[in-house]
C-alpha cells in the first residue's frame, strides 16, 4: 500500500496539474478523479469494488492531521489558481500583466485584482475563487500586503499596505471626498525639504465632524511612514518567508484536527509499517470480526493467535495473550518498564512517556511500530499459510527487521548486529 501512495502522489495527483493551474475544474471531474485515486489505493477496479477501509475525507488529510497526505484535488485546484493572483501583483509590468490590466481595469476600489464580470473567460474564473475560498473561511484579499518603497505602484486607497484593511474601507467619509480614487501613494505623499508632505485632492474641504476626525486619524497613521528609493513590493502573509507558495495556501485550507489521536509517523520504518499502525489504531484492519460486520463471510471471528477472543485490531495487538508476551519480551530487550496498554493509541504514544532523549524515543517508537507490523504479518501467515506462531520467532523477526530498517533509514551505518542484539545503540557514533 505504501507503493500505491507514492504512485498516487507522484503520478495521479500530477496528471491534472496543467489543467488545474489555469481552469476551475467542475466538481464532476474532481469526483471522477477521486474515484480513480480511491480505487487504486484500495485495489479496486471498474468491475470489482474492494472495501474502502477509511473514509476518503480522512485519507486525503495531511499526515500531521491524521491522514495519508494524498491531498484534496479541489484544494489543489484552488491553490494553483490563487497563484495567478500572486503573479499578477509581483509581475504587474510583464506583458501578460499589462494585457490583463488593460482589458479588465480596476473599476471598484478595494479590488485586489482587476476584473470585468461582463467579460467571460479564464481570468474571471480565476477571480471567482475568492468567493470559494471565502466560504472556507479564508479571505484571499487580506493575505496580500504591499510593502512601501517609493510609493509609485501601490494604490493609496485601494491596496492593503498599512493596517488590516485598505484605507478606502477604514476612512469611508474621506474616501468619498477623494477626487482620484485610484491614486498612488506617491501622489498623496512626497518628500519635501521640511520633511514628509501630504498632498490631498478633495472634491470639497472636509468640514464635517466625522470627516475631520477621520482626517486627523489618517494623518496620525501616516506620520511615521517614510518613502524610499526602493520599489514597492508585495508580500504573502500566509508563510514565514512572505513569498506565496501553493503549499502554504494548502496548509491554511486543511481542516485542523478535532483533538483526536494523530499517529506520529516514523521515518525510520517503511510506509507500509506506518500504514498498518495507522489503520490498527482506527480498527480498520481486515480482522475477522470487522470483515463479518462488513458482510464478508468468515468461518469464525476467533483470534487466530490465541483462540480466546473475537479478533479485532485492539484484541490482536494488545489484548491477545500471545501478543502481550511479545510486548513484554520487547520491553525487556529495550530495557524499559513492562508495556501495558488499554488502547492501541496508548501503545503508539508509549515512547513519549519515557524519560529518554529524543533520539532514543524515536528509536523506541520505531521498534513499537515494527513490533505491530510483525504481529500483523504473523497473523496473516497463520490465516493464509497455516503456520504455527511462536513468541520467540516474532521477537527475533522484530530484531531482524528493525536492524535492517533502522540501520539504513536512521543512517546509523556504524551500528552492528552484536550491539543491536543487546539494544546498545549510541547515536552520533
Amino acid at each position: 500500500m505504501g507503493g500505491r501512495i507514492v504512485l498516487i502522489k507522484s503520478v495521479l495527483n500530477s496528471l491534472p496539474s496543467y489543467f488545474f493551474a489555469l481552469y476551475r475544474a467542475p466538481m464532476a471531474i474532481i469526483q471522477k478523479l477521486d474515484k480513480i485515486r480511491r480505487n487504486f489505493l484500495w485495489g479496486g477496479s471498474e468491475r470489482h469494488n474492494k472495501i474502502h477501509w477509511v473514509a476518503w475525507e480522512k485519507v486525503i488529510q495531511p499526515k500531521e492531521n491524521g491522514g495519508l497526505g494524498l491531498g484534496s484535488l479541489s484544494d489543489i485546484n484552488l491553490c494553483l489558481l490563487a497563484k495567478w493572483w500572486w503573479r499578477f501583483k509581483v509581475e504587474y509590468n510583464s506583458l501578460w500583466g499589462r494585457v490583463i490590466a488593460s482589458v479588465h481595469h480596476v473599476t471598484i476600489p478595494g479590488d485586489l485584482i482587476p476584473s470585468k464580470p461582463i467579460i467571460s473567460g479564464v481570468w474571471n474564473n480565476i477571480i471567482k475563487i475568492d468567493g470559494l475560498l471565502h466560504r472556507r473561511g479564508l479571505n484571499l484579499k487580506v493575505m496580500f500586503k504591499g510593502v512601501v518603497g517609493d510609493g509609485r505602484s501601490l494604490k493609496f486607497w485601494s491596496d492593503l499596505w498599512i493596517g488590516e484593511i485598505p484605507l478606502c474601507f477604514k476612512f469611508k467619509k474621506l474616501f468619498k471626498l477623494e477626487r482620484n480614487k485610484l491614486c498612488s501613494i506617491h501622489e498623496r505623499m512626497s518628500i519635501a525639504s521640511t520633511g514628509q508632505e501630504l498632498k490631498w485632492e478633495w472634491s470639497r474641504v472636509p468640514n464635517e465632524e466625522q470627516q475631520k476626525e477621520e482626517l486627523e486619524a489618517l494623518e496620525a497613521l501616516l506620520s511615521d511612514l517614510k518613502l524610499s528609493t526602493n520599489k514597492d513590493r508585495w508580500v504573502w502573509l500566509g508563510s514565514n518567508d512572505m513569498v506565496f507558495s501553493v503549499k502554504s495556501l494548502k496548509q491554511r485550507l486543511t481542516n485542523e484536527t478535532n483533538g483526536s489521536f494523530v499517529l506520529k509517523w516514523c521515518k525510520w520504518v517503511p510506509a507500509k509499517a506506518n500504514i498498518v499502525a495507522w489503520r490498527a489504531e482506527m480498527n480498520r484492519l481486515p480482522t475477522r470480526l470487522v470483515l463479518r460486520r462488513r458482510g464478508v463471510a468468515v468461518d469464525s471471528t476467533a483470534c487466530p493467535m490465541c483462540n480466546e477472543g473475537e479478533e479485532t485490531a485492539e484484541h490482536l495487538i494488545i489484548g491477545c495473550p500471545f501478543a502481550n508476551e511479545v510486548w513484554q519480551s520487547l520491553s525487556q530487550w529495550c530495557k524499559i518498564p513492562p508495556i501495558y496498554a488499554f488502547e492501541i493509541k496508548d501503545l503508539l504514544q508509549l515512547s513519549n512517556s519515557l524519560n529518554e532523549d529524543r533520539s532514543k524515543k524515536d528509536l523506541l517508537h520505531a521498534v513499537i511500530i515494527c513490533g505491530l507490523w510483525c504481529i500483523w504479518k504473523t497473523r496473516n501467515e497463520i490465516v493464509f499459510k497455516g503456520t504455527s506462531p511462536s513468541v520467540g520467532g516474532i521477537v527475533e523477526e522484530v530484531k531482524r527487521m528493525g536492524f535492517l530498517w533502522i540501520k539504513n533509514r536512521a543512517k546509523l551505518h556504524s551500528l552492528d548486529w552484536n550491539r543491536w542484539k543487546c539494544f546498545n545503540v549510541n547515536f552520533g557514533v
